[in-house]
């Protein structure tokens, strides 16, 4: 029906024709403001369309899966296809239809414009301008004139008015990522985050210590089963992927640690200098303990994850057995750095989180563009995960554990046989309790308040603990409850620093930043060749 009316409404002439059409599609289309502009003969085959306010559609323009952003401009006869990959061969050399599960919504940015008849299989960024007859087969940034098939950088719109950043998934050389949206990823994100804060504020509480681990260390986990599911599901240039990935997490990185030399050096005498060691290649890893701002560890393993990802590993498979051998090199490589370069060496190297990693990659190859769909339900899941960890509390009181950080120490036969046991332990923590959680908000819609959380877990997770360290010693003094301090510092580490990082995205347009930047850089290059 949608197919018969859409054709049918297309060919209502005159002011009449628009407003049914406009009418139709505020009430079929996926989401669709009734101020917008669709002239004769412009059709969308798909309901997956999200048409903003002051979109403008030109005569018989085609439009297949697409968010169009407010203001842009589709030109006449313009043709704005689901991706670039709808179709693939067939066993018999043939070319299959169009399959509806390789659909792509490709994003056409604020006030960008579309010329006629060009032809559009990926995202184009914010103000960017397509010239007449192009074929735009890689995503466009932010405030660029392409041209031509393919179509290539001209120059850059100097415009101010371009409003909006380029969408995060935007490249001058590859096809895009699959743009749908899975809220099990800001569940995870959400999660992981919350078991962070909660491990360093309230470490006094039940399970914030888990021996031989403290469960803080899922949370990193979960991140890392993110990362690699959704590095496996990549589609662009692994460069700009790289960058994109850590563009933001240099800017605030290296942002706030000055912020702290600054601030500790008028205060003690120090300028932190630890701080920068993750950002300078990830250098802290091979150091036996953590950064001033302790936090911070992770940000050098992420630097080694995305760039052995970018250098050798965009391209792995990951089979059941190969992530089997993976885990049994991780058991005995933590083991053998525990007794030979230290604790905190066998946990920050990437080698403690390998087969999480990997997990999330298996996982990501295994998955359709919506996602994972086998579960084995959120409440069975849960009950399994809360059961084991309250079991596993119990049971681990009446083992000899002795305190070290970040991994306890048990007393099993000799120290490396210790180790192997205790490395045994700590995989299966991060692996069960990661892939129990999985399960749990596979099938779950993602409110508002876990995607606020979700997207910003960059700043929470970096000034959280220097947060902590200030409010600290004034909480102590005034407040006498552990919980209460404890309920404070999470409040102000999770809504207040989330708070700052939607205030600091409102002030410094990050994605916008780095798209110009990178225009600048595409600019070049297409000079000098």
């Amino acid at each position: 029906m949608f197919g018969f009316w859409t054709h049918a409404l297309a060919i209502a002439p005159g002011p009449p024709g628009l407003y049914l059409r406009r009418a139709f599609y505020r009430l079929t289309l996926q989401n669709c403001q009734i101020e917008f502009s669709i002239g004769f003969g412009a059709l969308f085959f798909h309901r997956q369309v999200v048409v903003e306010e002051g979109v403008y559609v030109g005569p018989y323009a085609v439009i297949g899966c697409a968010r169009l952003r407010k203001g842009c401009l589709i030109g006449t006869r313009a043709n704005l296809l689901s991706g670039s990959g709808q179709h693939e061969m067939r066993d018999d050399g043939g070319w299959a239809a169009a399959d509806r599960s390789r659909f792509v919504q490709i994003e056409i940015g604020e006030h960008a414009w579309i010329g006629e008849a060009a032809t559009v299989m990926a995202d184009v960024g914010a103000g960017a301008v397509v010239a007449a007859g192009a074929v735009v087969a890689a995503a466009v940034p932010a405030a660029v004139v392409v041209a031509g098939n393919p179509a290539r950088f001209v120059r850059s719109v100097t415009s101010e008015r371009t409003q909006a950043p380029a969408p995060s998934t935007a490249t001058p050389s590859a096809p895009p990522v699959r743009s749908d949206y899975i809220p099990f990823i800001d569940w995870l994100k959400c999660i992981g985050m919350l078991v962070i804060v909660y491990g360093h504020v309230a470490g006094w509480a039940p399970l914030a210590t888990l021996p031989p681990i403290m469960s803080k260390q899922f949370g990193v986990a979960m991140f890392m089963f993110i990362i690699g599911y959704s590095l496996s599901r990549e589609t662009r240039s692994r460069w700009r992927v790289a960058l994109n990935r850590l563009f933001e997490v240099y800017l605030f990185g290296f942002g706030l640690a000055l912020i702290l030399s600054v601030a500790t050096y008028f205060t003690i005498g120090r300028l932190q200098i630890s701080n920068y060691a993750p950002l300078l290649g990830g250098a802290n890893v091979v150091f036996n303990f953590f950064p001033a701002n302790p936090t911070t560890w992770y940000l050098g393993t992420y630097l080694h994850v995305i760039l052995l990802w970018a250098i050798f590993a965009h391209r792995l498979r990951i089979t059941t057995m190969g992530l089997l051998a993976v885990l049994l090199v991780e058991i005995v490589v933590r083991a053998l750095l525990i007794e030979s370069a230290g604790r905190f060496v066998a946990y920050m190297l990437l080698s403690n989180w390998l087969t999480p990693l990997l997990f999330g990659a298996w996982y990501g190859q295994r998955s359709g563009p919506a996602g994972p769909k086998r579960s084995i339900g959120a409440w069975p899941a849960a009950i399994v995960l809360v059961g084991g960890l309250v079991l596993w509390a119990y049971v681990a009181k009446h083992l000899p554990f002795a305190w070290e950080f970040p991994f306890m120490k048990l007393a099993v036969g000799g120290p490396l046989t210790g180790s192997l046991v205790v490395s045994v332990l700590v995989s299966a923590l991060y692996v069960s309790v990661t892939w129990l959680t999985f399960q749990v908000v596979l099938t779950l819609s993602a409110p508002a308040a876990v995607r606020f959380v979700a997207r910003n877990t960059l700043i929470i997770f970096l000034a959280h603990m220097p947060l902590y360290y200030v409010m600290e010693p004034a909480l102590t003094g005034w407040i006498d409850s552990r919980l209460l301090r404890s309920v404070l510092y999470g409040i102000a580490s999770v809504v207040g620093l989330g708070l700052l990082s939607e205030g600091l995205h409102w002030l410094i347009n990050t994605r916008e930043l780095r798209d110009r930047l990178l225009a600048r850089v595409w600019r070049t290059e297409s000079r000098t060749a």
